[in-house]
């Protein structure tokens, strides 16, 4: 499923499967494109946003090589072309070879659960998004932060209550150059 340029289309109740990406939204950052309550898996890219602002709620994400991929386009010297930030909230995103990759973007990742990802749970690099309320359990790395905004990641449960063991599971540029 592609959606360029969406005005306020409803991608909703599909299951999607065997395809390069399972749903890319490609277009006006200000359109508001709801992608909910659909089953996405056995995918290349389960979701992939570019340069658009999508709220993406309540699906189920997996066994994907990437569950979802939130890209944008840097505008001038680093700086976030038209603030295009999708809202991530309430999804199941697990089993996946990398579960959320943001680069150039800032969403918004809230009441999430995302767990047994192999590769990386999250990984970011250029800007902060905002992470909070979310369930994160990993198997491997947590979170991967590439960039050089600091990330406020407060009130997520971590599948971890060991902040040695948690440290191991955490790379940034900062600490692990």
């Amino acid at each position: 499923v592609a959606i360029l340029n969406p005005s306020e289309p409803i991608i909703e109740n599909n299951f999607i499967r065997y395809n390069d990406i399972g749903i890319f939204v490609d277009g006006n950052r200000s359109s508001r494109l709801y992608v909910r309550n659909n089953t996405v898996y056995e995918n290349n890219t389960g979701i992939k946003t570019y340069m658009s602002e999508p709220i993406i709620i309540n699906n189920v994400i997996y066994k994907n090589t990437s569950g979802i991929n939130v890209t944008a386009w840097l505008c001038g010297a680093s700086s976030l072309c038209n603030n295009a930030s999708p809202s991530i909230i309430s999804n199941l995103i697990y089993n996946n070879n990398r579960g959320v990759i943001i680069s150039n973007s800032s969403p918004l990742l809230s009441e999430n659960t995302i767990l047994k990802n192999q590769e990386s749970t999250i990984s970011i690099s250029n800007f902060a998004p905002q992470i909070t309320n979310n369930n994160i359990e990993a198997s491997s790395s947590i979170l991967i932060n590439a960039g050089k905004s600091d990330i406020d990641a407060k009130n997520n449960w971590w599948g971890e209550t060991d902040a040695s063991v948690l440290d191991t599971r955490v790379y940034d540029t900062t600490n692990d150059p």
